[in-house]
């Protein structure tokens, strides 16, 4: 059967269905285990561009999540890991108290991302997955420079 080279999807009544456990490092953030839900297509050729599409977006969520409660980075970048959303600092005002400021979270600086990213991402990977990485961010690096990952701006890219 031809469904079975679409990757994590299964059929009921000739409908396709994605279906993707949650990884244990984002279980605090998702309610739920598994995802299952109906790609709304019995064609096989659609359900893999939908999963493909899918799977992509799911592996970039997750990847800021676990950006966001990674001990290395000490959540420098502001993202609340239940909301996925940047986390506005509490900063108060001398009318309303006079209590200390918050300082609002540094993020970090590109270098030190694409070392995070690789350590997460590049697991199993080839030596020329990080070659390729490592490359591409130093050629953007000597084109916009080494800042923060949060100055960055559409001019930068």
């Amino acid at each position: 059967m031809l469904h079975k080279t679409v990757p994590h999807t299964y059929t009921r009544n000739g409908v396709f269905y994605f279906a993707r456990r949650v990884p244990r490092a984002v279980h605090g953030a998702c309610t739920k285990r598994k995802i299952i839900f109906s790609l709304k297509t019995r064609d096989p050729i659609v359900a893999a561009n939908r999963v493909k599409k899918l799977i992509a977006k799911l592996d970039d969520h997750w990847f800021t999540l676990r950006l966001a409660t990674d001990p290395d980075l000490g959540g420098h970048l502001g993202i609340h890991p239940a909301a996925n959303t940047p986390v506005q600092p509490a900063v108060t005002t001398a009318a309303k108290h006079d209590a200390k400021q918050v300082k609002a979270p540094v993020a970090p600086k590109m270098t030190k991302a694409v070392e995070t990213y690789l350590r997460l991402k590049g697991r199993d990977r080839t030596k020329t997955f990080h070659r390729g990485v490592e490359r591409d961010v130093q050629h953007f690096i000597t084109v916009s420079g080494d800042k923060l990952i949060h100055e960055y701006q559409k001019v930068d890219v």
